[in-house]
């Protein structure tokens, strides 16, 4: 199993709402994808892209609730309870946490990561003719690959427990 499959197993076993897995992984590996990909990002995120083994092209699942009969085989009709308002709010929060679960877990296995947002996302969905049997959208693209320690720049600063958190 290589380290991607690893990721996604790792991955896999976070927690979600119901066992809701809504994210979904688009691979671009080949150099055909990844010239098509370039087209589609802001100039400011083309180097790093470009520099990337692989890049994966996070998505969540329209109709994740599908996937229920098997991810909840012991409940009867489990997808009902997100046929409801709560759907898209279900299907972002679960997406989300699911991508942070795999970007700790790729982390963990000794790759770098870069998460980006600048790009359009009209022209990738267009670029990469998502299968007309899929509903997934386009959330964020993660760049991976072996850092290379001796670009990489210092640690930004980041908020201090008592800055980013409240005690009640």
């Amino acid at each position: 199993m290589d380290l991607l499959e690893r990721a996604w197993e790792m991955a896999s076993n976070g927690p979600t709402a119901f066992n809701t897995v809504p994210m979904r992984v688009i691979w671009v590996k080949s150099d055909e994808a990844k010239a098509k990909l370039q087209e589609c990002l802001n100039p400011g995120n083309r180097q790093q892209t470009k520099e990337a083994a692989i890049t994966a092209i996070i998505l969540y699942d329209m109709e994740y609730e599908e996937q229920l009969v098997k991810l909840q085989p012991d409940v009867e009709d489990a997808k009902r309870f997100f046929k409801n308002d709560g759907h898209d709010i279900n299907m972002y929060r679960n997406g989300n946490l699911q991508a942070g679960y795999f970007i700790v877990a790729l982390r963990s296995l000794g790759l770098g990561i870069g998460a980006m947002s600048g790009f359009d996302p009209q022209l990738l969905e267009e670029k990469f003719a998502l299968p007309p049997d899929k509903k997934w959208k386009i959330n964020f693209l993660l760049n991976i690959g072996y850092p290379d320690v001796a670009k990489r720049g210092k640690k930004q600063p980041r908020l201090s427990f008592e800055e980013g958190t409240i005690v009640v």
